[in-house]
């Protein structure tokens, strides 16, 4: 199993472009980390708003889940969280791409601002089942 990446901690990926064998589409691989990686929810857009280039997504590296960002542009994905109880298909990104929002397994909700990888809690609602 890999390790639990750290805040601000670059990954090791080598993110990869091929062709789809069966339709020859363009796949772009971001991770080839052997853990189970993911974008959010799907009616949550993993698609940071304001920066086209910005991909989020969720990695369970080390067994718990972590808010991740990737840059197309460089090819390189960081780790925006160090955070127990990650609910993973819970993230948002706020409409204008600053924050990025997420709820945890003891009910609280965050608010992590991407430029500055700053944490705030919003709300705690003790056992509250928020997803």
């Amino acid at each position: 199993m890999s390790e639990q990446p750290r805040r601000g901690e670059r990954l090791s990926d080598s993110p990869r472009e091929f062709p789809d064998e069966q339709t020859g589409a363009r796949v772009l691989q971001l991770t080839d980390d052997p853990s189970i990686n993911h974008s959010f929810f799907f009616l949550n857009s993993s698609f940071r708003p304001g920066h086209p280039d910005e991909l989020g997504f969720v990695t369970h590296r080390g067994g718990t889940p972590q808010l991740c960002l990737f840059n197309r542009t460089s090819g390189i994905s960081i780790c925006l969280s160090e955070r127990e109880g990650i609910q993973p298909f819970s993230p948002a990104f706020s409409p204008d791409g600053r924050f990025l929002d997420y709820t945890t397994t003891g009910g609280e909700v965050w608010r992590l601002e991407v430029s500055t990888l700053e944490e705030q809690r919003l709300a705690s609602l003790a056992g509250a089942g928020l997803g």
